[in-house]
């Protein structure tokens, strides 16, 4: 679990409701991974209060609200908020990790990444075939 998305499919899995979690930028967290568990390859949630590292792909939004937030119970519940929108919007969006690869190779075809030959005949094809491919 690498994403909030992946964390709040897993809450589910393990039988946690969306209101029952609550995140909170983590104290000590890696720069690499949005998830900020004890072990980097946790596969479970096990604790309702979630640490993340929301710098990690969203510090235009937070890292003011970060650097504010460290005495404001207000800024802390807002930063839970917030973070329970976005991992909503991305789990309603119905993308999966090979979906979102596929989409990202599907455009690098027909942009001709690959060979101008490959991108003429690609775009050829039916928009439910692409994906196919």
């Amino acid at each position: 679990m690498n994403y909030i998305w992946e964390i709040l499919l897993k809450a589910r899995q393990t039988g946690y409701f969306d209101k029952d979690l609550f995140f909170v930028q983590a104290k000590e967290c890696s720069p690499w991974y949005e998830q900020s568990f004890p072990c980097i390859n946790e596969n479970m949630i096990s604790n309702p209060v979630i640490e993340i590292n929301a710098l990690y792909r969203f510090s235009d939004i937070f890292q003011e609200l970060l650097y504010y937030k460290e005495n404001s119970e207000y800024l802390t519940f807002l930063f839970d908020a917030a973070i329970h929108i976005l991992a909503a919007q991305e789990t309603l969006k119905g993308l999966s990790k090979r979906d979102f690869y596929i989409k990202k190779l599907i455009k690098d075809l027909e942009k001709g990444e690959f060979s101008i030959h490959t991108a003429n005949t690609f775009q050829k094809l039916e928009e439910n075939k692409k994906r196919y491919i």
